[in-house]
């Protein structure tokens, strides 16, 4: 069963992949893999939200990078930080949503920089779109 975000598929796909071009019979996935940019829409379209800003996740990002949250600022005007794991970085992420925010602006900004590209890790896409 391969459970997990998009951090967890380009793993998944390449077990797949690798058992398809060694033509392993007897191998199989279910695959209830989620992707980040849905349930995120899913949650600003509910009727009683209030969401200033989004921090968003790193581990998610590395893999798909920043676009897939441009939808968030174009259409609903919502700040989103894109942030690591280290206290440094999440205390540096809340003062880029909070700047943001008091600012008036409603960007996609990637505090997470050494390890997140605006277009993603295009081999791990790669291998997911296969």
């Amino acid at each position: 069963m391969g459970v997990g975000f998009e951090t967890t598929s380009p793993t998944i796909a390449s077990a797949v992949l690798k058992a398809q071009k060694e033509k392993i019979s007897n191998f199989s996935v279910l695959s209830v893999a989620k992707i980040m940019p849905p349930a995120m829409k899913a949650l600003l379209e509910g009727k009683e939200v209030n969401i200033d800003g989004f921090i968003c996740p790193g581990h998610v990002s590395a893999i798909i990078g920043s676009q897939p949250y441009n939808f968030i600022t174009a259409q609903y005007k919502i700040s989103c930080v894109i942030c690591g794991f280290e206290p440094l970085d999440i205390l540096q992420s809340i003062y880029m949503l909070v700047k943001q925010i008091e600012d008036g602006k409603a960007e996609v900004e990637i505090q997470y920089e050494r390890a997140v590209k605006p277009k993603g890790n295009k081999i791990a896409l790669d291998k997911i779109n296969e």
